[in-house]
């Protein structure tokens, strides 16, 4: 079996997690805290798409083999929950800055 059947995740996201990131950073800096709560939330729900395409969440140690994957339904809830987390940044950002706490 080749190591790339083996790898849950798209061969596009170890690249596209990095970008995502730099574009949550360059909303915060130059289109404030609203645009980085939404750009958080928008890049929070590509992440639950991915989990819930990929059917299996490895974990274990950064840089060593999975020790195992999270398989079935609950990928699924998971997925949701998360993609539910990105929903709420889009739809009420101060709401949520102030409740992780980036607000007075």
């Amino acid at each position: 079996m080749s190591h790339e059947s083996e790898n849950p995740v798209p061969s596009w996201w170890p690249v596209g997690k990095y970008v995502g990131v730099a574009l949550v950073v360059a909303a915060f800096a130059f289109s404030g805290e609203r645009a980085g709560a939404r750009a958080i939330g928008l890049f929070v729900m590509v992440q639950a798409f991915v989990l819930l395409s990929a059917k299996r969440i490895p974990y274990g140690w950064e840089g060593q083999e999975p020790s195992g994957y999270i398989t079935g339904p609950l990928v699924q809830v998971l997925a949701f929950l998360l993609g539910g987390l990105g929903a709420a940044f889009v739809a009420r950002p101060e709401f949520m800055l102030n409740l992780f706490g980036f607000t007075e």
